[in-house]
Order: C-alpha cells, then structure tokens, then sequence
C-alpha cells in the first residue's frame, strides 16, 4: 500500500494545490512549514511576521521561472517589473488569510477534512487505474483507501490533508459566510440579461493615431521647452542614478558541451543494458519538465513541429531503437521512437520519446568564471574600471539613469544592484560593486552618476517631452481627420467599405453581436458598443473617442429584448453567475478592508531590482 501510495502522491499533490490556488483567489500556495529568516535584511513586514529579502528574491525567481514557461520563452520588460510587487501581494495574501483562520475559528472539524476529501477526489485521483472498476472511477474503492490508516503514513496523503485542512476548507467555510445575503436584484438581472441578450449589427469606421505622421519639424525647441516648464510635476523624480558595467557572460565550454554527451551516452548505455527503462530515465534525468513526468513522451507529430536536426534523426530511426545523442538548441536528446504511421493525405508521423540534457556551464566552470571576475574586479580596483575591462577586451556598457526598483537597462532586476547605487554617505562603498550574478551573466558595475531627489533636467526628459508632444499631435490629427470624413457623410452613407478608398481608415461590418462582447476591431464594452446600440437604425454616429482610438459608428439592425422570462432556466443561470461574481468581489472587498487593519511596511525598491 504505502508502494502505491507513492506512486500516485506526485499526481495527488498536483491537484490539490492546483484547487486550493483555485479556491483562495490570491492564490500562490501557502507555506505551512515553520519559516527561517535568512541574513537580517527584510524587504518588509506583515503584522509582526517578516519576509527576510533572499527568502523573497528567491521567491521572485521561481515565479519569473514559472512564468517563463508557462509563456514558452522569455518575459516581457514589464513582465519582468511587476512580478516582485505580485509576489509581494501574494506573500501578503497568504499572512493575511493564516491570520483570518485563525481570528474567526475557521479551522475545520476532523470529520469535515474527511468528508471534504471524500466528496471531493482530485482529478487525478479519479484517473488513476487504482481507484478505478471497469475503467470508471470507484468511489468505494476511494473511501475504503481514505478509511485506511497505514494511508496515512504516506507523506503525499499527509500533505493532501494538511493543505486540506489548513486552505481548502477553512476557505469553504468563509465562502458559506460570503453567500449570505448576495442576491442579485431584479433589476441587476434583468440588466444582465438584456446586456446577453440584445443583439445588433452595425457598420463602423476608425482611424488610429498611428496612422499619422508627425514631422520632426512641427516640434520646435520652444514647444519642448514651454511643455516642459508648464508641466514641473510630471518630471519630478526620486534619486535616480546611472551605472557603467561589464557582463561576463555564464557560457559552456567545449568541455561542458562534451561533459553532457558523455553522460547522454552513459544514460544510453544503462537503458541498453536494461538496468532502467527509457521512462524511468527521463523522469530522472530530463530537463525537459514538460515531458519528463510522462517519461519523456511526446506523443504523435509530423515534420514541421519539432527541431530539423531533431526531426531528422525521429523520421529516420526505426521504431523501438534509441538513436544516438543529437545536439539541438536546447542541448543534448536521446531519441527512442516507438511507432510511425503514414495518414491518408500522406503524412507521416512518428510517436516518440525524448531525454533531454541542457548544455548549461559544470560546477567547474561556474568556479574559473566566479575566480575570473573576482580577480578582474581587484584589478579594476588597483587600475581603474575602465582599463581592468579594456585589458581583457570587455566592451563597457550603461544603464541610463533609473529609479529604485527600476527595471536597469541591460541587467534587468538584477539583485544588488539599487544597493550599490543608492548607497547612503555613511555606508562604504568601493569603486567597483561585489560580483552580481543572474542566470546567465557575472556582472560588475561602476556608478556613472547619481542625480538627487527633484525636478529633472530637461537634458534628460527631453526625447520624453518630444514622444509626448508627438503623440498628442498625432491623436489631434486623427480626430480631426474622422471629423471631417465625418461631415461629409449623409445618413444613407455606407460606412463597411470606405477603408477601400482611403487606406488611413479601418472599416467593416460587424458580425450579429451583444452589447457585451468583443467585437473585432471595435472592442469589448465600450463606448462605440453602446452607441451603436443607443441610435436609431441607419443613423451615423458623431465621432466616438474610446482611448485615442476615433470611431463612427451605424447601426444597422436590433433586436432588443421585449419582456424578462422570470422562470426561465436561462435567468436562473445569469442570477446565478451573478451571486458568484458577487461573491468573489465580496471576497476582495473584504479582504482589503481587513488588510488595512493589518500595519504593512514594505520596502520593495529599496532591496529588489
């Protein structure tokens, strides 16, 4: 049993947390475990509990990472910016509810985690052969394994139960609280439903700001300059600062590059001598986590959809044999096909598996790379920043001038970095900062220049000031421009088929839709949606601003609800979506009345880049 066990907890602590992330909302997980603060820096405090700032970091990273591969690729620079306030908030979210259990007793009875967890099986649960009869899941055979106490020795069902215990039904309890009194009104109802179920079509046309040009003429030293003077506020600023650096890239060798081919090859042996299976490999030493916990599987596919030198390899092995390393993008892949198939259009697919090995630096050369910029930066210490970096060819970049908590031009959020900038005068700093690292680069950064807390130099606002001017210019134009299309359309115009002629201009027809949908080119519920539901048929709208986007809109036909089907199960179904939303946003609306019982000190810009 405690075998079996085993072998399903990956899978039953997966749901688990994915439903209880599901059911609190903020969700980020919650850390049952004693907590210990990790050096004395905090990057602030919730009630009386501290967030130690590498716990934090730390934090930071593995959300960036899961971020990253959710995206399949790297994250944008905003992205990247807001990700530590995110993990802020969830850290604080997660404080918060700990204290709300607490404070109103909302820790569950014995009997109700186990009948929470027997009327609620995971979905993993529910697919597993052991708990299934005639290939559909058995509950009798679920309960009797929950009524078992050696199931309990399991750690997989203990963290089921605990995080039962201490989230999912504490949090059941307070949503039964919530429900209380959530009723929609009729008139809300009956406002949802006409918002569904009115429907119209109508013509439109619009004309984006970008569809100008402004000359670089029309902006003139004394337009910048006036703008800038009228408007101090918009640059005032906090201390900002600017950084000369050098990346020292984390790049393999030859030898890691070989390092990871020989234990490809050794992985292969193993397999061919039958001490593991392919799967049992790839669920060990992929580093492909998409596929590794189906031991390496990826299913069916045909040309086109994977790496050409990692096709060539899958469509020219023989089913059952595993190919030898083959070098891609991503690193090192042993390939094991197991079926090929020909389609009736003639396409051929092959169902394989894959073990993947990244080619990332050894633990050797992260060690000479570390000896490197440590000896680089004493030289650059006894020399000067620039001549240290010219002596080993290092090209020198800036940052630009930033802000605490800024993402810097060229080293992202890049852990010490606002430290070493914004020193106080009494913290001693030397010329050349500590060795910063990321995932992928050493850095070393010398301050450029510092400007204090005020008004910004119009040196260093001014192509800011110019963008503004310029786009201002641009939304005066396209507003112009649609007003006098406008002007010169009689009623009876068409509107659908003017872009033809005029290629400044988006025009069309929409599709039969409600006042609350997206709507292509238009957009969803917004002002040019409800115009074209307000006319009357066949009337041309005056130009309708929705965020520097101009648009005229015709309506062409509607059919607008008569009467409220009351006892409809239509009805019902709105009123009911409404009581959820309802009680979500009730959620939220209390949760940030009781937060601001709680005395929260944050210092984010200060410790995190």
């Amino acid at each position: 049993m405690i075998k079996y066990m085993r072998s399903i907890a990956p899978v039953v602590m997966w749901v688990v947390i994915v439903a209880f992330i599901g059911t609190i909302f903020f969700a980020w997980g919650m850390d049952f475990s004693q907590r210990k603060a990790i050096g004395e820096q905090n990057v602030g405090t919730i009630g009386k509990e501290k967030v130690p700032i590498r716990q934090f970091y730390d934090r930071v990273e593995r959300e960036r990472e899961a971020m990253r591969r959710n995206a399949g690729g790297e994250l944008t620079p905003q992205q990247e910016r807001m990700v530590p306030r995110q993990v802020w908030e969830m850290e604080v979210s997660r404080i918060l509810l700990d204290k709300i259990i607490e404070e109103m007793k909302l820790d569950p009875s014995p009997e109700e985690v186990y009948e929470y967890l027997k009327n609620n099986p995971p979905p993993g649960v529910t697919q597993h052969p052991g708990f299934m009869t005639d290939s559909v899941f058995d509950t009798t055979k679920y309960v009797e394994f929950l009524n078992r106490p050696e199931s309990y020795e399991d750690p997989g069902l203990l963290q089921m139960e605990m995080y039962t215990r201490k989230a999912i039904v504490p949090m059941e309890n307070l949503k039964r609280l919530l429900e209380v009194g959530r009723t929609p009104t009729n008139v809300e109802v009956e406002q949802e439903y006409r918002d569904q179920k009115d429907k119209a079509q109508f013509e439109f046309v619009k004309v984006s700001t970008y569809s100008f040009d402004v000359d670089s003429s029309e902006i003139t030293d004394q337009m910048v300059e006036a703008y800038y003077t009228a408007n101090p506020d918009t640059f005032f600023s906090e201390e900002m600062a600017e950084l000369s650096f050098v990346a020292i890239p984390k790049t393999p060798t030859k030898a890691d590059s070989q390092s990871y081919y020989d234990e490809v090859l050794e992985i292969k042996e193993r397999i061919d001598k039958k001490d593991a299976t392919f799967e049992e490999e790839a669920k060990i030493e992929s580093d492909d986590e998409g596929s590794a916990v189906s031991g390496g599987d990826l299913g069916w596919f045909s040309r086109g959809r994977m790496l050409p030198e990692f096709e060539e390899v899958a469509f020219s092995t023989e089913p059952g044999v595993i190919s030898d390393p083959v070098k891609s993008a991503y690193g090192y892949h042993l390939i094991l096909v197991e079926d090929r198939k020909t389609k009736r259009d003639s396409v051929t697919e092959v169902k394989a598996r894959h073990i993947l090995r990244k080619i990332v630096p050894t633990p050797e050369t992260i060690d000479s790379l570390t000896e490197f910029v440590d000896t680089l930066r004493q030289t650059m210490l006894a020399i000067g920043f620039a001549d240290g970096a010219e002596q080993h060819s290092l090209p020198i970049d800036s940052t630009g001038l930033f802000k605490k908590g800024d993402m810097v031009k060229g080293l992202g959020f890049l852990y010490g970095v606002s430290r070493f900038a914004f020193a106080s005068e009494d913290e001693e700093t030397e010329e050349v900062s500590e060795r910063l690292e990321n995932e992928h680069s050493y850095f070393l950064l010398k301050k450029k220049r510092t400007m204090p807390e005020g008004t910004l130099p119009l040196s260093d606002v001014k192509d800011d000031v110019y963008r503004t001017l310029r786009d201002s210019l641009r939304i005066q134009k396209a507003r112009l421009y649609l007003e006098n299309v406008r002007k010169g359309l009689a009623n009876e115009a068409t509107l659908k088929d003017l872009s033809e002629t005029d290629t400044l201009l988006t025009s069309g027809i929409t599709d039969t839709v409600s006042r609350k949908q997206y709507v292509p080119e238009v957009g969803y519920n917004n002002k040019a949606l409800a115009v074209a539901f307000s006319l009357p048929l066949n009337t041309i709208s005056n130009v309708i601003d929705e965020n520097n986007v101009f648009l005229v809109v015709k309506p062409l036909w509607k059919n607008l609800v008569d009467s409220i089907p009351w006892t409809s199960s239509e009805v019902d179904r709105i009123r009911l979506s409404m009581v959820q939303t309802e009680i979500k946003n009730a959620y939220s609306d209390w949760y940030m009345d009781y937060r601001k019982t709680i005395d929260i000190q944050e210092d984010i810009k200060k410790y995190f880049e």
